[in-house]
């Protein structure tokens, strides 16, 4: 009987790729497949990371011309195939436990930003309210909180950003339309204000595409005395 139940719980809880879902060895994120289909960003842009169709990674036109109001960008990862799978798996199938399997590998990158200029608060990318409460969860908080679990950031993370009102989303809209959506809806939170004066702000989100959300959220930080803004993500999208 014993036997039956643990063949059981092991079968229930069997381990599984964050991306497809198939089977895994206990201990492994991703099957085979889906691991070789992670893809590193590699070549782009040193600004704002975005994917770059050369083999020299080179500043883009867009910072040559209109930079964000973001020290830079950095992301480690291209958003496609079995990582946006994965990605999605967590937000929109609510897989929280994929987070754990995530956080790592954005872990490293967070910490050695955040130690190379110093930074005195990690921030996460707010959701408002009510999606968070229709999620159940925040994502980029819940990544933070794995990441923190297994490589201790170098200072503390704090809520210090508001969405004041519900955005669409954004990757439902082109660069303009998410530039629209996000004006004037970020804003620190009044505890939050003096605390920011000289800050040195390492921003994270999950996904990075035209750069609008973090651009916002950079915004208010600097509004509020911040310094320095350096943006971090999982991911980096090819900028619609």
């Amino acid at each position: 009987m014993t036997s039956l139940v643990t063949r059981c719980l092991s079968w229930i809880f069997r381990s599984q790729c964050a991306a497809c879902g198939q089977a895994v060895p206990s201990g492994l994120p991703f099957c085979p497949p889906c691991a070789g289909a992670l893809l590193e960003n590699l070549v782009c842009c040193p600004r704002c990371a975005d994917l770059l169709p050369g083999a020299r990674a080179v500043t883009c036109l867009r910072c040559l011309r209109k930079p964000l109001p973001l020290h830079k960008i950095v992301a480690p990862w291209q958003y496609g195939g079995a990582l946006a799978q994965a990605i999605v798996r967590m937000k929109f199938q609510r897989r929280v436990e994929i987070a754990r399997t995530l956080a790592p590998l954005v872990g490293s990158v967070l910490v050695a930003t955040a130690r190379s200029i110093e930074a005195t608060l990690i921030v996460p990318v707010p959701l408002h309210w009510s999606r968070r409460l229709w999620r159940g969860f925040d994502q980029s908080r819940l990544l933070l909180g794995h990441m923190a679990a297994s490589t201790p950031p170098p200072c503390p993370v704090a809520s210090a950003l508001v969405r004041r009102r519900a955005t669409p989303y954004q990757s439902r809209a082109d660069a303009a339309a998410r530039a629209r959506n996000v004006a004037s809806a970020i804003a620190v939170a009044p505890r939050w204000r003096s605390r920011l004066a000289g800050a040195r702000v390492v921003l994270f989100d999950d996904v990075v595409t035209t750069g609008a959300t973090m651009a916002a959220c950079a915004r208010a930080l600097q509004a509020a005395g911040a310094t320095q803004v350096v943006g971090v993500a999982l991911a980096r999208g090819g900028s619609p």
